[in-house]
């Protein structure tokens, strides 16, 4: 952002980072599924998201992690009002997104961090 220049909305898109050790076809369940309860969850009153505006990255667990679940679901939107009021549901939501389209036996987390934050790159500045 160049000095002088506010933030938009556009460039405080929600990112949702999958750390996990599945099988393909399941991760891409969860992913597939969340990106679009997610953008439901985290749209607010003036301003309705869209899967495409959610941000995901997923990576495999390595021997390097200490992560004492199957997979974990963290995801980072800026705090508007609206989902500050609203934080506690849309992690309920996201967490039955998640256990809904995974395999009995699995074991899971979600983190919903609500933080300012911005997003710049090449398109948005």
């Amino acid at each position: 952002m160049r000095a002088g220049e506010t933030a938009t909305r556009e460039n405080r898109m929600p990112l949702i980072q999958i750390r996990h050790a599945l099988a393909y076809d399941e991760v891409r369940r969860v992913r597939d599924s969340l990106q679009i309860v997610a953008a439901n969850e985290l749209s607010c009153p003036d301003r309705r998201l869209t899967p495409a505006h959610i941000m995901i990255a997923v990576d495999e667990q390595g021997p390097d992690d200490s992560i004492p679940k199957d997979i974990l679901v963290i995801v980072r939107a800026h705090n508007f009002p609206a989902r500050v009021q609203n934080h506690a549901n849309i992690c309920r939501a996201l967490d039955a997104d998640v256990s809904g389209n995974l395999s009995f036996g699995r074991t899971w987390g979600v983190w919903v961090e609500l933080n300012p934050m911005e997003y710049l790159s090449d398109t948005e500045r």
